[in-house]
């Protein structure tokens, strides 16, 4: 339980309160959302690369970090697609969430 309290402590703005992406979102990993914040849950198994297509209109992005860390997280905007670099994970630790800053635009 004390590792879910941890994890909580910095990641519990990706579970509580968020809400779903919308139905015509495609990611290879479970995402939540809070207004233009998306959460990218980094869960075991991922590798590589989160690949994310928002599936609404997406003028760019404007931050990638992760959670535990407060660190930007490398990333690629093209084409409507979100490619985000996975940090290597920290030993023994829950998965990582990133949160990434969408720009609607106009």
């Amino acid at each position: 339980m004390a590792e879910v309290r941890d994890w909580m402590k910095l990641n519990g703005e990706s579970v509580i309160g968020a809400n779903p992406v919308p139905e015509s979102a495609e990611a290879n990993v479970p995402v939540t959302t809070r207004g233009n914040i998306w959460y990218l849950h980094a869960v075991a198994g991922t590798k590589e690369a989160i690949i994310v297509k928002p599936g609404i209109p997406v003028q760019s992005i404007l931050s990638a970090k992760n959670l535990r860390t407060g660190e930007s997280v490398p990333f690629d905007w093209k084409e409507g697609v979100l490619t985000v670099n996975i940090p290597a994970p920290a030993s023994g630790k829950a998965h990582d969430v990133i949160a990434v800053t969408l720009n609607p635009g106009k």
